[in-house]
């Protein structure tokens, strides 16, 4: 017997016993953390530990995104009336998107702005005109939908 199958054979052999440990040792970490929150919340609020927290989830979707699909769907599923508030605030991007969708309108290439072929998505830059769809990539959404965001503000 090599020492990868001994090794194999004693994993499957404390599988059980190490994921009832792994468990526990999740939520004393979860309890540890909570109470750390409750004894100093304003820690836990600066912009450092904002930015760190959100950098960490950034990471951990792109390492387990089945997951983190999966996650999505059962938000959905548990609360279906946070889709409704959504339907009844936003109409009109509903309306849009679903009408993307349905018509299955194809992405071009590549992006309308840069020119890049990755990380492509849909962009519609005029909601009540829902089969006018750009294709732009990623940072180039994120760039057109922060400079709209602040050119709304006063």
């Amino acid at each position: 017997m090599s020492s990868n199958e001994a090794k194999l054979t004693r994993y499957q052999k404390y599988k059980k016993t190490y994921q009832a440990y792994a468990q526990s040792h999740r939520d004393q970490i979860n309890r540890g953390q909570r109470e750390r929150y409750k004894l100093n919340p304003r820690r836990y609020k600066t912009k450092k530990y904002m930015d760190y927290q959100r950098e960490y989830q950034r990471n951990w979707n792109k390492r387990h995104p089945l997951q983190r699909k999966e996650m999505q769907r059962k938000y959905k599923r548990e609360h279906p009336e946070k889709q409704r508030e959504y339907a009844s605030r936003y109409p009109e991007k509903v309306k849009a998107h679903s009408i993307a969708n349905n018509l299955k309108i194809p992405l071009e290439p590549e992006c309308f702005l840069c020119g890049s072929t990755e990380n492509l998505e849909k962009h519609h830059p005029n909601y009540s005109k829902p089969k006018l769809v750009q294709t732009v990539c990623k940072q180039c959404h994120t760039l057109i939908h922060t400079n709209v965001q602040e050119m709304n503000q006063p």
